[in-house]
């Protein structure tokens, strides 16, 4: 057998995170509160997809993303509350690609499920002047 016989298994298409977004856009969220898909979009359109929205699904890590919460949280002072909605819509991009295949199961794992590895929300900062009680 020469090796032209040896069937060549298909190149799996790889998604961009504007790709995983836009079809969960169009299939994913019926039903949704109008408040809901209006925060999504504007948490997209004004500071995800300028960060991620090319990359590759499956070429973001956990730290990149991390990263990216703690700039948001620590270096542009957003609300922490705030910040916690940018961490839904990892959860839910990443979901989204994983249930259409888009994401191997391990991938998935290390990002949203393993309790050691995945992405998380940056420690919540305590002023000086904050009296703690015990």
């Amino acid at each position: 057998m020469c090796e032209l016989d040896i069937p060549m298994s298909p190149k799996k298409k790889r998604y961009t995170v504007k790709e995983v977004y836009l079809e969960y856009c169009e299939k994913g969220r019926y039903g949704k509160p109008y408040g809901t898909t209006r925060k999504q979009d504007s948490l997209w359109k004004n500071h995800i997809f300028k960060r991620f929205g090319k990359k590759y699904i499956d070429d973001i890590s956990v730290s990149q993303v991390v990263d990216y919460l703690s700039e948001l949280y620590y270096e542009e002072g957003r609300a922490f509350k705030y910040v916690e909605s940018f961490l839904k819509m990892f959860y839910l991009i990443f979901g989204q690609a994983y249930s259409r295949g888009y994401l191997d199961v391990d991938k998935y794992n290390t990002l949203c499920v393993n309790k050691n590895s995945k992405i998380h929300m940056p420690k919540m900062k305590i002023d000086d002047e904050d009296e703690i009680i015990s």
